[in-house]
């Protein structure tokens, strides 16, 4: 981990070069910091960075397979310009306003090259009372829904409409957009209107098209309240945020502040705190009324490391270990905020869960179950990844055999 924070440092023109450039050169496991790497989402990144201590790289024939390395993002990137085109041109034929959340625009800002940030999917923002418009030109234009994928009935889509924030479209040759229908999930945490959004946000070119994009006063707040509600467990949103201090002046930061909304001092502190620990950044000017160093933005702090280093994705736990990440990923959600609303959303969105609605699949009249019932969807989820991984390892044991 710290040969591959020291490459993202290099590659973002932050820390100490010379120490920076020694720690890349002395790395040992270089399979191991592409695993990182792939994980994080900062191939490109990486990439970057290690041109400028390139020197034991070339010598131990490895730059070819590192350059291997972001061939996969760059084709999907390639594939993602054509495709975000299309879609933000249909949907502006049908008269349906769209922003573009990150992606390949926040790269061609933050490093002037759109296919840097790494990124798996295209994020567009409509108006909620154009959401529906907006899934039908996708439709119409040969993508296939794959989220929500339970069976649609009034009363759930009215639970997933308040509790979700997105849809996930994908085409025949695997890029996918995520509609959405506000930023966040929590829309207690940060949701400005979308027509303030339009309205005050700014553009972006990107090869010959220019799209609406997120305006300074709002990018900030946005990056670090998504960030924050996901752990920062991918490297490659705090570089977002690192890229975008290193660029900044004071003027611009206080921009930010004024439109910045009450409430997500822990959201910033955290971004702050892991800019300055991990990646050498800080912001050109003081900022009253963050606490980088409070309790719950160390808390994140600690849960992000952790995932960055592969030890508390989910999907490699098991038993009371998968509990755990549960818990503490939910610890961090219920602390982003102290506000009742904010709250009362989040215990919601987790005894009710939209996305399990295709696993217990009850009649509308049995939704209250939900719930109740949603323990036992755990359990079920925890042995059948017990028994996975069980016939995994004899199968393993087999072939050595």
């Amino acid at each position: 981990m710290d040969g591959l924070l020291a490459a993202l440092r290099l590659a973002l023109g932050r820390g100490d070069a010379g120490a920076d450039a020694r720690a890349c050169t002395g790395i040992a496991d270089w399979t191991a910091v592409a695993r990182l790497a792939t994980g994080n989402r900062v191939r490109p990144l990486l990439l970057k960075g290690l041109a400028s201590a390139a020197k034991r790289v070339s010598e131990s024939g490895l730059e070819g397979r590192l350059r291997n390395l972001v061939a996969a993002p760059r084709v999907r990137g390639l594939r993602q310009l054509a495709a975000l085109a299309e879609v933000s041109g249909r949907l502006a034929e049908g008269g349906i306003d769209s922003i573009v959340l990150k992606g390949l625009p926040l790269s061609q800002q933050l490093h002037g090259n759109p296919l840097l940030r790494e990124s798996i999917d295209i994020d567009l923002l409509v108006s909620p009372e154009r959401f529906e418009a907006a899934e039908a030109v996708l439709i119409e234009t040969g993508w296939r829904q794959t989220r929500p994928d339970f069976r649609e009935t009034p009363k759930r889509k009215r639970w997933n409409d308040r509790l979700s924030k997105d849809a996930l479209f994908v085409r025949s040759d695997g890029v996918a957009v995520e509609l959405h229908r506000r930023l966040l999930e929590n829309p207690y945490l940060f949701n400005a209107p979308f027509q303030q959004l339009w309205n005050e946000g700014g553009t972006q070119t990107v090869g010959e098209r220019a799209y609406r994009v997120l305006g300074d006063g709002h990018l900030l707040s946005y990056l670090a309240s998504h960030g924050s509600r996901h752990c920062w467990h991918r490297l490659k949103w705090l570089c977002d945020i690192a890229a975008l201090l290193s660029a900044a002046d004071e003027q611009w930061l206080a921009r930010s502040l004024a439109h910045c909304p009450r409430g997500l001092a822990t959201a910033l502190g955290s971004a702050l705190h892991l800019c300055g620990q991990a990646l050498h950044t800080a912001p050109p000017a003081a900022l009253p009324g963050l606490a980088a160093n409070g309790m719950r933005a160390q808390l994140i702090a600690r849960i992000a490391r952790r995932k960055w280093a592969g030890e508390h994705a989910r999907e490699h736990l098991r038993g009371w270990r998968w509990v755990l990440a549960v818990l503490a990923d939910s610890s961090v959600l219920f602390t982003l905020k102290m506000d009742p609303r904010y709250l009362l959303f989040e215990l919601v969105r987790l005894l009710t869960a939209p996305h399990d609605f295709a696993r217990l699949n009850l009649p509308d009249r049995w939704l209250w179950l939900q719930p109740i019932l949603r323990p036992a969807v755990w359990a079920a989820q925890m042995l059948a990844g017990r028994r996975a991984h069980g016939t995994a390892g004899d199968s393993e044991r087999g072939r050595a055999a």
